[in-house]
């Protein structure tokens, strides 16, 4: 150039050349819920890039890996006993019926569990015995040799309680004198 003085003028300049910014996601959102970078609004599982200005003035290029994770349903068969509880939701059950909790899973999403509990009626029975006078029979755990009515609990092969119920009747010995002559 010519200076103003009409010499030669040497202008020097040194050129930045500023890389755009980069950046990359990784997000994680439920079904239903939507994720916004800058303008732009997502709700499908994907990749997405959305150019941004950064502070600097330059581009900012932004990288979302969005992933859509739905709810969670599980399902849990359960059996107990008559006079047993099964906790669910940390509230003690013991009625047979369909119950249904909604918790938080891991990514923030709903999980739906659902409980099929059946309770198992308590199991009874009676039985009618009858012994002669003298002798004596095992019902469970007790030798009884008197009439009367006697209860007995007995496990069942699924381990629950059985009630059994023994009518027990002693025939007296019957004595006869006999006189004979010969």
């Amino acid at each position: 150039f010519i200076a103003a003085n009409g010499c030669d003028s040497t202008i020097y300049t040194t050129l930045s050349i500023l890389d755009p910014v980069l950046v990359a996601t990784a997000i994680t959102i439920c079904t239903g819920s939507s994720y916004t970078v800058g303008t732009s609004t997502y709700s499908i599982a994907g990749q997405y890039y959305d150019t941004l200005i950064a502070a600097n003035g330059c581009d900012s290029i932004i990288t979302t890996n969005l992933f859509v994770e739905s709810e969670l349903y599980t399902n849990i068969s359960q059996t107990i006993c008559t006079g047993d509880s099964y906790t669910f939701g940390g509230i003690p059950i013991s009625i047979s019926g369909v119950y249904v909790d909604s918790l938080i899973a891991d990514a923030g999403c709903d999980s739906v569990v659902t409980l099929y509990l059946t309770v198992t009626p308590l199991l009874t029975n009676s039985i009618t015995q009858t012994i002669c006078e003298g002798t004596s029979i095992t019902f469970g755990t007790q030798t009884l040799s008197a009439s009367g009515a006697y209860n007995e609990m007995f496990t069942t092969a699924t381990g629950c309680d059985s009630l059994v119920s023994m009518f027990l009747f002693v025939s007296p010995t019957i004595e006869n004198s006999v006189s004979a002559e010969i």
